[in-house]
């Protein structure tokens, strides 16, 4: 009896967990930076995200399945030498909301599904940036 409620546990514990999965791709378009000139940054016109993993990827799509792919990939990982990379996704309604360290350097990345609205930010020893986007399923 005692293995039944457990095993019946798990397996809402399991498919409540499935259910709140979130996978989506949008295309996005640059809108602004406070930094003039080219910037690889700016080509991004792809967002993916899979809360399974968790992994948010910016893209460039077109480079992508080819032998030179840029894209900027977040995900838990660990860095030798470094500070592990860090990844934390939050869903609320169309909202999205990441928070990352990658290569050692603290990351965001906003979304606002409704408005499409996108802010990528992170800041270095450089100092802060901050790219905006506009996506859409």
């Amino acid at each position: 009896m005692k293995t039944a409620a457990l095993l019946g546990l798990v397996l809402s514990i399991t498919i409540s967990s499935v259910a709140g999965a979130e996978k989506l791709t949008l295309a996005c378009r640059f809108e602004g930076s406070e930094r003039p000139g080219p910037e690889r940054e700016k080509d991004v016109n792809q967002l993916h995200v899979d809360t399974d993993l968790p992994v948010v990827e910016l893209r460039v799509a077109q480079t992508m399945g080819t032998s030179n792919e840029v894209y900027f990939g977040y995900r838990n990982r660990p860095a030798k030498g470094m500070t592990d990379d860090k990844i934390l996704v939050y869903f609320l309604g169309s909202k999205m909301s990441m928070a990352a360290i990658r290569l050692g350097v603290p990351t965001s990345i906003v979304l606002d599904r409704s408005s499409g609205s996108m802010v990528w930010s992170w800041a270095d020893e450089t100092g802060s940036r901050a790219y905006r986007y506009r996506c859409t399923p």
